[in-house]
């Protein structure tokens, strides 16, 4: 027993060490934890929270089997010689960089709910540092390429590598290189080259070859190559790459951007066609490991710091980058549509990033008095028989010049209950595959830093997995315009709603968690007031059909005449 009072008494001495205290004064006052996903959320569904091609983070280290590891090195490469360029006169080595990430590791350690003892300072340091290079070079490519690299060829990689827009000597690369848009001179490589936009030399690869729009001379490759038909403007990357669905030509991002799904130019294939399914495929799976899954994380700051030393200007540069990219993420999966209206702070990890564009539009009138008890959500059909209409809410990204205030929803948060309580206006969920992952991700990282990110997802998350619960209301709610999905069916889109907020711990009667309480009160007023069952009855059932309602109408005129006659006939008999 005296051992075990010695082992505390010193556990607790070493809470107020000179190195702790260090390590709290360098620790960012905004930084958000990461935590381990809870066994009751992950047993749902593991795979939603899993990587399949990039591990991110001490959580899922060490992961060797996985497709990108060997990426991260050759990111290191392109963020040295980057370095390299743009700080001629100050050269960065690799030890710069272990040097200051070392400074922050006490800091990055307290960022996770686990302290990891099992990773070495050495190994927790070089994932660090891998990891944020391989992030750096898909966030901040045309930062890293504006300036001219000392190599005559303007720089290789051997992977993964971004160019700068408009650069002027080719960029070349042994696979993987997305090419400079505009540059002069063509751009080669030996596999899974990316043409240059416009460039006045042809493009050309041995295989896996993305030709440029508009090039000048033909874009040619022995396989798996795609050549734009008559798309204004090129826009396909290998990684990481996502346009806007819907998209007349594909949408491009500075770095990593995802080709965009059902855009209506897609190109031509002269090898299998599934060759560049696949690569989509994976680029898509590579986006979705970086941003969406709450333990695959590191810290912003990490970033910021190797953005840093790699000479970016100014130390938002990555900040302002990573902005750009996660707006164009959320405008083309159609979740958000603008910026929040206040400026945002730094964010704690990328998924913490696309959680600052999920803000509801709050009311500027007083907060209502905290009365009665919220339980759950009826379903789409329940309230449609108790005479509640569903209207679908179209985001927009227009403002109010004057007040400030936008004149659409800007998020699919923005639900809006108009017309009295008569009609619950709902901006549309488009569902693909990964719509599920992200708001289950979201809500993890709710779960884990309510006070730091609120509670508005899982309460969106609770009120539309309640209200779309069965296949009725899902058929319902798709009629209505407020889903959008491309699944089997309705029975599949309504089991994963169901099974959506399964382990998530939510307290629907606080108004600090609970958002549209207030909405839900007056839902469930509605629903029990006997006139408004009525009248949306009789709504249902006669005036839908206007021979119903002619018929109905006249079936009242002839019974009223029947009740004046009747009247009349007792009177002239009285007086007669």
């Amino acid at each position: 027993m005296v051992d075990l009072a010695s082992e505390l008494t010193g556990k607790l001495e070493a809470l107020h060490s000179p190195q702790a205290q260090v390590g709290d004064r360098l620790r960012p006052p905004c930084s958000v934890i990461v935590g381990k996903v809870r066994d009751q959320t992950r047993n749902v569904d593991k795979d939603e929270y899993d990587p399949d091609h990039v591990a991110i983070g001490p959580y899922n280290y060490p992961h060797r089997n996985l497709t990108m590891e060997h990426d991260k090195l050759v990111s290191l490469e392109m963020v040295l010689k980057a370095a390299k360029a743009r700080r001629p006169g100050m050269p960065v080595e690799v030890n710069d960089y272990v040097h200051e990430l070392k400074c922050l590791e006490e800091s990055v350690r307290k960022c996770y709910g686990n302290p990891f003892p099992g990773i070495s300072s050495e190994q927790f340091v070089c994932m660090l540092l891998l990891d944020g290079c391989y992030i750096l070079s898909c966030l901040v490519d045309g930062q890293l390429r504006a300036q001219p690299m000392d190599d005559a060829a303007a720089g290789t990689v051997n992977a993964g590598v971004l160019p700068a827009n408009g650069a002027v000597a080719p960029a070349t690369a042994d696979a993987g290189v997305l090419a400079a848009n505009g540059a002069q001179a063509p751009a080669t490589a030996d596999a899974g080259v990316l043409a240059a936009n416009g460039a006045e030399a042809p493009a050309t690869a041995d295989a896996g070859v993305l030709a440029a729009n508009g090039a000048e001379a033909p874009a040619t490759a022995d396989a798996g190559v795609l050549a734009a038909n008559g798309a204004e403007a090129p826009a396909i990357a290998n990684a990481g790459v996502l346009a806007a669905n819907g998209a007349e030509a594909p949408a491009t991002a500075d770095g990593g951007v995802l080709a965009a799904n059902g855009a209506e130019e897609v190109g031509t294939t002269n090898a299998d066609a599934g060759v560049v399914s696949a690569q989509r495929a994976d680029a898509l799976t590579v986006l979705r490991d970086v941003f969406y899954l709450a333990e695959n994380q590191i810290p912003f700051f990490v970033l910021e710091k190797i953005g840093e030393l790699t000479g970016l200007e100014g130390n938002d540069s990555v900040f302002r980058e990573a902005q750009k990219y996660s707006l164009k993420l959320m405008r083309a999966q159609k979740y958000a549509m603008a910026a929040p209206a206040s400026e945002p702070a730094v964010p704690g990890n990328l998924l913490h990033l696309l959680h600052m564009y999920l803000k509801p539009a709050r009311s500027i009138s007083p907060a209502a008095p905290v009365s009665g008890t919220v339980r759950r959500w009826r379903s789409a059909t329940d309230y449609y028989f108790a005479g509640v209409v569903f209207k679908r809410r179209e985001m927009s990204e227009t403002w109010c010049s004057r007040t400030g205030v936008m004149l659409a929803p800007r998020c699919i948060l923005d639900v809006k209950l108009s017309s009295g309580g008569g009609t619950l206006e709902v901006p549309v969920l488009d569902i693909d595959a990964e719509t599920w992952r992200l708001l289950r991700n979201l809500m993890e990282l709710e779960q884990r830093n309510r006070e730091t990110v609120g509670s508005d997802v899982t309460a969106y998350c609770v009120f539309i997995s309640q209200v779309a619960c069965t296949s009725k209301d899902v058929e319902l709610l798709t009629k209505r315009g407020v889903i959008v999905h491309g699944q089997g069916n309705n029975d599949e889109v309504a089991k994963c709603f169901a099974d959506l907020c399964k382990g998530i711990i939510f307290d629907p009667d606080d108004p600090d968690c609970n958002y549209l309480r207030e909405t839900c009160k007056k839902l469930e007023k509605r629903f029990h007031s006997h006139p408004q069952r009525w009248m949306a009855w009789l709504r249902r059932n006669y005036f839908s059909n206007p021979w119903l309602a002619a018929g109905l109408l006249a079936a009242v005129i002839g019974l009223v005449c029947a009740i004046v006659q009747a009247v009349y006939s007792v009177l002239s008999y009285k007086h007669g």
